[in-house]
């Protein structure tokens, strides 16, 4: 398991690396990152999550997690977002957000449990824009800049 690594040549040195567990890292540009999740993820592989947010939040200094493609996310998996979401407000080199579809499982998670918390968007263009031009408000929006749909009593 981990992170598939290589010298020159390798798939790391262009943008793409591959970790196993429907978990895979992509660089878009030279600060720019994606760490996109597929399937379900949860304590049994928190640890393989966490430690491609980790790689690439030291190698570039914008992130955007992808769970479009994820079914089901847990509550460690949440925390290492948020985690990382912590780590970057307290940063002003970093700069995180979340994309998940539209009343997917793991975005209905993310805004019950995180809302204000983390920087959540619908598609790859708003996530890039809000990734690539960070706003002081960005952490307490989300759907793409617009309050959420629900209310958490």
């Amino acid at each position: 398991m981990g992170l598939k690594q290589g010298g020159p040549g390798s798939s790391l040195s262009t943008g793409v690396a591959m970790i196993d567990h429907g978990i895979s890292t992509h660089r878009l540009n030279d600060q720019t990152w994606v760490v996109a999740l597929s399937g379900e993820h949860d304590l049994s592989d928190v640890a393989e999550v966490e430690r491609a947010i980790a790689y690439v939040y030291d190698a570039g200094s914008m992130l955007i997690v992808d769970l479009t493609e994820a079914t089901l996310i847990d509550s460690t998996v949440m925390n290492a977002i948020l985690y990382t979401q912590e780590l970057a407000t307290r940063s002003r080199d970093h700069n995180v957000v979340v994309m998940a579809k539209l009343e997917s499982p793991p975005r209905r998670g993310l805004e019950a449990g995180l809302q204000g918390h983390v920087n959540l968007y619908d598609d790859l263009p708003a996530a890039l824009a809000a990734v690539s031009n960070p706003q002081p408000s960005d952490s307490l929006k989300t759907r793409a800049g617009r309050p959420p749909s629900i209310s958490i009593p």
